[in-house]
């Protein structure tokens, strides 16, 4: 995904660190949470407001439901799945609020979904 944003460079799951950030394209930046092993603290629950409130800002969260609080009524959920193979992955791309159709396609003829 970091890839098809723009960004050029080695990327990791932040398990142990919670949060890491990826330049991309035009200034923006990605930032990648996991929330694994937080289970819905308040300081990341802040975090996730004021990051989500940022123009320009994507964030994308690993284990979402073991997270921080609550999340924005209007998001986009993506999934990830094991495939038939060991190197094959199912991505499943969801509009919740509804205000996403055009983004939604986009995403799935990249994933071709």
């Amino acid at each position: 995904m970091l890839e098809g944003l723009g960004y050029d460079g080695d990327a990791s799951s932040p398990t142990f660190t919670v949060h890491r950030r990826y330049p991309i394209t035009d200034g923006k930046q990605v930032h990648h949470l996991d929330f694994y092993r937080i289970g819905g603290q308040d300081v990341v629950t802040q975090e996730v407001q004021e990051l989500m409130g940022q123009p320009g800002e994507i964030v994308c969260i690993e284990w979402a439901d073991q997270g921080a609080g609550e999340l924005p009524k209007k998001r986009l959920r993506i999934e990830l799945e094991y495939g038939e193979s060991q190197d094959e992955r199912v991505v499943k791309v969801g509009d919740i609020g509804g205000d996403y159709p055009g983004l939604i396609q986009e995403l799935q003829n990249v994933f071709g979904t």
